[in-house]
């Protein structure tokens, strides 16, 4: 049985996201529980930070669904929550197929206006490596969820059109 694709994320939801990694203490909170879950005390002691500190990172977290927990006994278990993770991963892969996609277009574009520009290094095959290093990310891209598509272009589109604006505004 084919599982539902998860929701596309809200601006909220993605801020809400890199506000809880923005901080140390949470990324090395999440990069603990990568490997297993862990209870509340075993993060306590390699972290060495007090309990009231810990709570207070472990509750932005939680807030912005990247770990969830449980309770056993007189114990609270924190694990990661995988599929806010991958949503992550997603984008963080959508971007990265675009810049690999427009150095390798820039490569071309530079290759036809500028021939002779010395060049620090050479990329031999260069009409045959770039294109298909286009082609390659681009379907790669299109591997990706299609709301990862979806968010990905919407931002793009919104960050290329408030370039235009402010560029426009610089000028006058």
């Amino acid at each position: 049985m084919p599982t539902a694709a998860p929701a596309r994320p809200d601006a909220t939801v993605v801020a809400r996201w890199f506000h809880a990694l923005s901080d140390e203490t949470r990324v090395q909170i999440v990069e603990l529980l990568s490997h297993k879950e862990r209870c509340v005390c075993e993060l306590e002691q390699v972290l060495e930070v007090a309990q009231s500190r810990l709570s207070f990172h472990l509750k932005v977290l939680k807030d912005a669904e990247l770990i969830s927990d449980r309770r056993e006994g007189r114990w609270m278990f924190y694990g990661l929550v995988r599929e806010t993770l991958d949503q992550i991963a997603a984008l963080a892969n959508a971007g990265t197929l675009l810049a690999f996609m427009a150095v390798a277009l820039c490569l071309l574009v530079l290759r036809r206006r500028e021939p002779l520009r010395a060049r620090p290094f050479r990329t031999r095959g260069a009409w045959i490596i770039a294109p298909a290093a286009i082609l390659g990310c681009f379907y790669l891209f299109l591997s990706l969820p299609s709301h990862t598509q979806l968010f990905f272009a919407v931002w793009n589109v919104f960050g290329l059109v408030l370039y235009g604006v402010m560029a426009g505004t610089k000028r006058q």
